[in-house]
């Protein structure tokens, strides 16, 4: 423990420059994509020292492209290459199973390579127990400055969007009027009828950017109170649909998963009858925690707009300035 603690104190200052046992697992990897990795390290590390400025949105897409190439070298080197090759596709089939603590870590690790610090953590004392521990614990070792890096990264996010200092500085409408909208509660500029102009927004509880907020259909939170009873009537819909796939979620014979395939993150469609016990388990504990934090989520935006409901009272709005 007091050695990994060093080992972490002196990832907090530093983030490497190279990441060998990595490299070596991508080689082998088809869909492995290196210059993609390493640009994103890089911008990552100027996010840290402060020369490339970036937001929330920013900041994921710089972990989805690390993402996603440590879980293709994961997948095709780790997954496929020992724990596939060792155990699912010997002829005739290995009699003995899947050690459970390896299992449980092979998945979880799977799932967000980002998360590093806890398996490794958990789980460095293994290295040389087996060749699976062997190829695990030196990745999640060079995997941990980057989770630690992420850490640090988040507390220097810009709020908003990223000003190009290169742009052109864009003239402010002095005849805009702004109101509230009712969906999301950002102030957006409305049109004459006081209905919101367009603006996307990504949904609490089911989370999908979508094209438009479904606020622009109705008049500004100063104005009117329509907007907040469809929202409510909405997301009341939404909880009981979230509800009924967690009853029905045992009974499930198929479900879909996402995993880096070429090409980027897909749907797969995953059989019950086709896949291990452990892994079908660890699917549905994962649909289940999913459905549930929805559930809460949609909740809370239920109790939040019914508060807001009985407390609205309308608002002058601003007049525009001559």
């Amino acid at each position: 423990m007091k050695r990994f603690l060093n080992y972490l104190s002196e990832a907090n200052t530093v983030l490497p420059t190279s990441f060998p046992v990595f490299e070596g697992m991508i080689k082998t990897s088809k869909h492995g994509k290196i210059e993609r990795f390493y640009s994103a390290i890089t911008e990552l590390r100027g996010v840290l020292d402060g020369t490339r400025p970036t937001n929330k949105a920013g900041l994921e897409t710089i972990r989805r492209n690390i993402g996603a190439a440590l879980d293709s070298a994961w997948d095709h080197h780790i997954y496929t290459g020992i724990v596939m090759t060792q155990y699912i596709w010997q002829k005739p089939p290995v009699t003995i199973p899947l050690p459970p603590a390896e299992a449980e870590a092979i998945w979880k690790i799977n799932l967000s390579l980002l998360e590093a610090e806890r398996m490794y953590r958990k789980y460095a004392h293994r290295e040389k127990q087996s060749q699976i521990w062997g190829a695990i614990i030196p990745l999640l070792r060079e995997v941990v400055p980057i989770k630690t890096a992420f850490d640090t990264a988040k507390t220097k996010l810009v709020v908003g969007r990223v000003r190009d200092p290169n742009a052109p500085v864009k003239e402010i409408n002095p005849n805009q009027i702004r109101g509230t909208c009712t969906w999301c509660g950002r102030n957006i500029a409305v049109t004459a009828e006081k209905k919101m102009t367009h603006h996307g927004y990504q949904r609490p509880g089911w989370g999908e950017q979508t094209r438009s907020c479904d606020g622009i259909l109705y008049r500004c939170a100063e104005v009117s109170d329509e907007g907040y009873r469809a929202k409510l009537k909405a997301y009341t819909q939404h909880l009981k649909h979230l509800k009924d796939q967690l009853t029905a979620l045992p009974s499930k014979t198929m479900i879909e998963i996402q995993r880096w395939l070429q090409g980027g993150l897909k749907l797969v469609a995953v059989k019950k009858s086709e896949t291990p016990k452990f892994e079908w388990d660890q699917h549905m504990d994962r649909e289940r925690r999913n459905l549930e934090s929805d559930i809460k989520l949609t909740q809370t935006e239920i109790g939040n707009t019914t508060l807001i409901i009985k407390n609205w009272k309308p608002v002058a709005l601003p007049k525009p300035r001559k």
